[in-house]
């Protein structure tokens, strides 16, 4: 089959449409197990990153990317600044 040009197409569409999995970075903390139980709705945990600067574009848990946050028509969004690798593995 993978002589077959219209199977090859065939499966080259249906990937093209797979879903992936983004996930944009904010940074890391270190807490205690202490602290951890006593989280509460409200409290705020101190990341190790200034929301300002570039965050980590995640594609399948790989980082691919770079971006700027930000909001896009009413929800929050990232703008990507550059690639994290020279070339992007598909």
């Amino acid at each position: 089959r993978s002589g077959d040009p219209k199977w090859s197409q065939r499966l080259s569409s249906e990937l093209s449409e797979a879903p992936l999995e983004i996930a944009v970075e904010m940074g890391h903390a270190a807490i205690t197990l202490q602290e951890f139980l006593h989280l509460e709705p409200g409290d705020t945990i101190m990341l190790d990153k200034d929301i300002r600067g570039d965050l980590m574009v995640k594609v399948g848990g790989i980082s691919k990317f770079m971006g700027t946050p930000g909001v896009q028509r009413g929800n929050k969004a990232v703008q990507i600044t550059r690639c994290t690798n020279r070339e992007v593995e598909l």
